[in-house]
């Protein structure tokens, strides 16, 4: 953990005060985009290229207006999750960085997009993509149509081993390879309702919990004061499982644009009750700065000790 710290201060501040971070908020980041943060096409199918990867994902905007009562608002592609995921690559070249080859993640309201886990995903052992059920097909989909010939996919978990050979026509430069074994899975986690101490993904063969998660990470999930205390719960019971079974707590990462005043200090305020916080606002890459620049912010943290 004290070599992460060093990287986060070397990239950002630590928080100390949340109410000084909320006022710095709000007085020096521009007010966010018109729209409501997700990328408007009339096309039900996007192009989306993150650093070496081209991507074509399906989006259901009729899901999206749904009156689903989990909610759908993962069902489109949304901005912040290209340059996350290219910030998030450019640091495996650090010697500092968060991830690397052997790490495990587990993102939570992933949406169907997948932009995350077909790009920052190729890189690691073990990427857990999560959200409601509603999303879970779209998800599959856009994994399946997206990853190479040598990615198979039985029970939404899909596996790896050699070099991948992704579809469509532009080829992925060799050096954003995956590990030589990395599997992508996709799980069902409900905010509201998931007691992740029962979900088999965070269970070993004997039945004890045996998950190592290296980060949580999170995507503009921030949108609903009612859904901060269920988010930040399942952050802490994450951080917790792994605490449990193997003395470390994982780096949780937090993307979000600024849009309401109100959401925004609710979650801040409740996150730094329960968590160290950091801000990272320094080299988060060209993409960030002229895509998302100062109507996003990303901040991490470690649940504090009890």
């Amino acid at each position: 953990m004290a070599t992460i710290e060093s990287r986060l201060s070397q990239i950002g501040y630590r928080v100390e005060d949340i109410d000084e971070e909320f006022y710095n908020i709000l007085t020096t980041e521009r007010p966010p985009p018109a729209s409501l943060g997700f990328i408007v096409s009339k096309d039900d199918k996007l192009p989306v290229t993150v650093g070496p990867f081209e991507l074509e994902v399906h989006q259901s905007k009729g899901l999206l207006n749904s009156k689903h009562e989990e909610g759908t608002t993962g069902a489109v592609v949304w901005r912040l999750s290209i340059p996350l995921a290219e910030f998030l690559l450019e640091n495996f070249s650090s010697s500092n960085a968060f991830l690397n080859s052997n790490s495990t993640v587990l993102e939570l309201g992933s949406g169907s997009s997948g932009v995350m886990a077909l790009t920052v995903g190729r890189k690691v052992k073990r990427w857990i993509a999560s959200d409601i059920d509603a999303i879970y097909r779209p998800l599959i989909r856009n994994l399946s149509e997206n990853l190479g010939d040598e990615w198979s996919e039985k029970d939404g978990m899909f596996t790896q081993t050699g070099g991948k050979k992704p579809k469509g026509k532009k080829k992925v430069n060799t050096s954003t390879s995956s590990p030589t074994e990395s599997s992508i899975e996709v799980v069902v986690i409900n905010w509201e309702q998931t007691d992740l101490r029962s979900n088999s993904v965070f269970r070993s063969g004997t039945g004890g919990v045996n998950m190592k998660i290296d980060m949580i990470v999170c995507t503009d999930c921030v949108y609903n004061i009612a859904l901060i205390k269920p988010l930040i719960d399942t952050m802490v019971e994450a951080s917790r499982l792994t605490h449990e079974a193997h003395g470390v707590y994982p780096l949780v990462l937090v993307a979000q644009e600024v849009r309401a005043d109100d959401v925004l200090e609710a979650f801040l305020t409740t996150f730094a009750e329960l968590f160290e916080v950091w801000r990272i606002d320094r080299h988060l890459g060209g993409k960030w700065d002229r895509e998302v620049g100062g109507s996003a912010v990303l901040h991490a943290g470690f649940l504090k000790d009890n």
